[in-house]
């Protein structure tokens, strides 16, 4: 059996999923991360989001509880 680190491992599935037309994305802090999941909600629903519709779908991702949170 073979043992690889966790290090090579991840590294492994990053390549695998550029490779696979995934974009490896920068996410340094939370806005960084709206702003990644602003672009991503715009791409694959082409639409332009307002910052007021972002905003209330923020709102309604964040209500409920963790099971619920993972529903939507």
């Amino acid at each position: 059996m073979c043992i690889e680190s966790e290090a090579i491992m991840e590294q492994t599935l990053i390549d695998d999923l550029v490779k696979g037309g995934y974009e490896l994305v920068d996410i340094k802090n939370e806005k960084a991360l709206l702003l990644n999941l602003k672009k991503q909600l715009e791409k694959h629903n082409g639409i332009n989001l307002s910052d007021e519709n972002f905003r209330l779908i923020l709102n309604y991702l964040g209500r409920g509880d963790s099971f619920e949170k993972a529903n939507k």
